[in-house]
């Protein structure tokens, strides 16, 4: 695991250096596309997944499931961030897109590494039980849960408008 972290994180390191915009030589437009694509999705979901499941002993995810688990997440990461973004006043600078995801893939290091260190503090030989902050669920309260989040995002969507004409 510590190799592939850092591949991940030396090939992250590589990318940044070929979209230096002071790079004397030319570099390809589908380097560059690669390049941020890596920046911007496969570090991030990497280390979502890294940090979301990556520490179960009980049951370690293989390289299959963890490849697809990270392209799905940092597809999702790469959609909300841009997402995000483009809500920022102005136009989109690319020092911008590098800044945010860079911020998030730095946040999202630290929580794998205060994880790693957490688990290597329950000792040799003993897991850390799963952090499970969230109270179990009753169907009526996801029920209620989901209904207002419905009713929020419809009158957030249609309230602003109320009074427009086509």
């Amino acid at each position: 695991m510590r190799k592939a972290a850092v591949l991940v994180l030396s090939g992250a390191l590589a990318a940044h250096g070929l979209l230096w915009p002071a790079l004397p030589l030319a570099v390809p437009l589908i380097v560059q596309s690669a390049t941020a694509l890596l920046i911007t999705g496969l570090l991030p979901g990497w280390l979502l997944v890294e940090w979301l499941v990556g520490g179960r002993a009980a049951a370690p995810l293989g390289l299959g499931e963890r490849s697809v688990y990270s392209l799905g997440a940092g597809a999702s990461v790469t959609v909300v961030g841009m997402l995000l973004l483009s809500y920022l006043p102005g136009p989109l600078l690319p020092w911008q897109v590098l800044a945010a995801f860079d911020g998030l893939a730095l946040a999202l290091a630290l929580l794998v590494w205060r994880r790693a260190a957490g688990a290597a503090q329950a000792g040799p030989g003993r897991t850390m039980p799963a952090p499970d902050a969230w109270p179990p669920l009753r169907l009526e309260t996801g029920l209620a849960a989901g209904l207002l989040a419905l009713a929020l995002v419809a009158g957030f969507l249609r309230l602003p408008n109320l009074g427009y004409s086509e």
